[in-house]
């Protein structure tokens, strides 16, 4: 007994045509120069299923030539198993894109809240916490000059014994000047050459410095010969 056919449901027919690509998938014909209609690989007839893997998308002419006759061969079929597969890994792609923009987000966030933290802690000696204003300009901070840079420019400006609380909104803003370079690049290179870098003395030592040329290269070159901060701070002796 011949299977009653039942109607393609609209749902059912626009997944089979985005998948196809609105094209018949045996001359290649698109709308407007044909009509496109859903064809069984498999006929009803013969117990094909209204399924997308059963589905194929067919231009008028082609589908009414081929009437209820069974495709000799599985290229269809392959073709909609290739399709199905490309259209899994762009998902797949797009879902990990997703997450990872997601993740960079927190990550940012995380940033921020800790550079915050850092900021009232300082700030809190006079009572003081970071304002609704104050926060957007840490995280632009972090994202022109680095976490790292903005930390920096903070601790230096703490253990210069300057007013933090009127200037740490100008220390993150203009974190990259010079100053502020050279002794970030003379941190990194004692926490490469000492056993262990107590960072604060580091910034209380060297904040109120004057570098000059001269005394760059010189801090530059006994930064290179230590092994430890008081080494160091003793090769040094003679500019602090």
């Amino acid at each position: 007994m011949t299977e009653k056919r039942k109607a393609i449901s609209k749902r059912m027919r626009f997944e089979v045509l985005k998948r196809d690509m609105f094209t018949c998938q045996y001359c290649g014909k698109q709308p407007p120069d044909t009509v496109l209609h859903m064809d069984h690989i498999k006929p009803v007839s013969k117990g094909g299923k209204n399924t997308v893997l059963n589905l194929v998308t067919s231009c008028v002419d082609c589908n009414l030539g081929k009437s209820n006759v069974e495709l000799s061969d599985d290229s269809a079929v392959k073709k909609q198993h290739k399709q199905l597969s490309e259209m899994a890994e762009k998902k797949a792609q797009i879902s990990m894109m997703i997450e990872w923009r997601e993740s960079l987000l927190e990550s940012d966030e995380l940033l921020t809240k800790s550079l915050e933290k850092l900021v009232n802690k300082y700030l809190s000696e006079d009572n003081k916490t970071v304002s609704e204003s104050g926060v957007p300009l840490i995280r632009k901070a972090i994202k022109k000059h680095g976490y790292q840079k903005a930390v920096d420019a903070i601790e230096l400006l703490y253990s210069s014994g300057k007013d933090f609380t009127s200037n740490w909104d100008s220390a993150i803003k203009y974190c990259s000047d010079n100053k502020t370079n050279n002794i970030h690049y003379i941190k990194g290179i004692l926490k490469n050459t000492c056993n262990y870098l107590n960072v604060r003395k580091f910034y209380a030592s060297v904040s109120n410095v004057e570098l000059s040329d001269d005394n760059y290269s010189f801090m530059v070159s006994c930064a290179k010969e230590s092994r430890s901060l008081d080494s160091f701070l003793l090769k040094i002796g003679e500019i602090l």
